[in-house]
C-alpha cells in the first residue's frame, strides 16, 4: 500500500466501485484505514524526531491528495456545472456545489450521474490515478511532504492538503495544481454531455409548446 503499483490498484479499485453504484471508500477503508493509520502513526512520530518520513500513502494521501473535492475530483465537474449552458446542469451545479467543498459529492455521482455514464466514466476513473501518481512522485522526491497529521476527510482542497503535511505550503499549491487538471480532463467530458442535455432540454420545450 505504501508503493505505487499498491496505491494506484486501490485508487482504482474505489472508483470502479463508484461507477457501479457502490460507495468505493467506505466498502475498502475497512480493509485499507488500519494501514495507512499505521503509515500516519509512523510519519508523526518520524517528523517529531526530525527523520525523513517513511511513508507517503499514510492516511490523508488519497482522501486529501487523490480525491480532491471528493471521489474522482468531482468538485471540477461541479465547477464546471456553474457555467454550463444548460439549465439542468447549472442548477446541479448550485445544489452539489455546498457540499462538494467538503468532499461529499454524492449529488453529483447520483444526480449527473456518473454512475454507469460511458461518457464521464472515463475522467472519474483515470483523473484519480494521475493524482496519485503525481502526488506519490512528488512526496518520493521530497518536493511536497507525505501526511503526518490526522485531518478530517471533509477539509476543503488546499487547505485540507496544507493541514496534513504540517503546514507545507507546497502542498497547498500541488492542490490548486490539482483542481486545474481535474478541471482540465473533465471539460471535453462535460461538453458531450452537455450537447446531449441541450438536445434533451429542447425537445421538452417543444413538447411543451404542443
Amino acid at each position: 500500500m505504501n508503493t505505487l503499483p499498491g496505491i494506484l490498484v486501490y485508487t482504482l479499485l474505489v472508483s470502479l466501485l463508484w461507477v457501479c453504484g457502490i460507495h468505493g471508500d467506505m466498502t475498502l477503508e475497512g480493509i485499507a484505514d488500519p494501514i495507512f493509520l499505521q503509515f500516519l502513526t509512523a510519519n508523526a512520530t518520524a517528523l517529531a524526531h526530525h527523520q525523513p518520513l517513511p511513508y507517503n500513502t499514510a492516511m490523508g494521501f488519497s482522501s486529501l491528495f487523490v480525491n480532491v473535492g471528493g471521489t474522482g475530483a468531482t468538485i471540477t465537474l461541479v465547477l464546471l456545472m456553474l457555467f454550463s449552458k444548460s439549465k439542468t446542469y447549472r442548477d446541479l451545479g448550485r445544489l452539489a456545489f455546498p457540499s462538494a467543498l467538503f468532499e461529499i459529492n454524492e449529488p453529483v455521482i447520483f444526480g449527473f450521474p456518473l454512475v454507469m455514464n460511458p461518457i464521464t466514466m472515463i475522467p472519474f476513473i483515470v483523473v484519480p490515478l494521475v493524482l496519485a501518481t503525481g502526488s506519490f512522485l512528488l512526496m518520493s522526491i521530497g518536493w511536497v511532504s507525505a501526511p503526518s497529521a490526522m485531518v478530517p476527510w471533509t477539509m476543503p482542497p488546499i487547505i485540507g492538503p496544507l493541514m496534513a503535511t504540517n503546514w507545507d505550503w507546497r502542498a497547498a499549491v500541488w492542490s490548486a495544481v490539482e483542481l486545474v487538471i481535474a478541471t482540465a480532463a473533465y471539460y471535453p467530458f462535460l461538453k458531450a454531455a452537455e450537447k446531449q442535455m441541450l438536445t434533451d432540454e429542447q425537445k421538452q420545450v417543444t413538447a411543451a409548446d404542443q
